[in-house]
């Protein structure tokens, strides 16, 4: 199995008890659909039945896919979808992304969800 060393650069919750990491893609690494990163936490607080080992599906920021006309494409899947509604155009996804309502306002932007 290759080994891909990689820096944390953010961590963040994405909803209670469920925590998100963002690493730097390392140099060489290409994703295939279904893959998966297993990661060893250096000294944690304790240990449990997975000992300090931790797997993780990987995911990437719609952002950094490739935009053209309306359409962007997924970085990871290869996915491509309407901006303009969140539909699918090309397969391998099978679901929309979720559309939310955004406003700019003197405050700022607003985004309804």
């Amino acid at each position: 199995m290759p080994r891909f060393p990689s820096k944390l650069i953010d961590r963040f919750e994405v909803a209670n008890g469920t925590m998100g990491f963002a690493f730097e893609r390392p140099a060489g690494f290409e994703f295939a659909a279904g893959q998966f990163m297993t990661i060893t936490l250096p000294d944690p607080p304790y240990n449990d039945e997975k000992d300090n080992r931790r797997t993780f599906s990987i995911a990437s920021p719609l952002s950094e896919g490739d935009l053209e006309g309306k359409e962007i494409i997924c970085p990871l899947h290869g996915a491509v979808f309407d901006v303009t509604n969140g539909e699918v155009v090309e397969p391998t996804a099978s679901e929309p992304l979720t559309r939310y309502n955004v406003r700019v306002s003197a405050e700022g932007i607003e985004v309804e969800v």
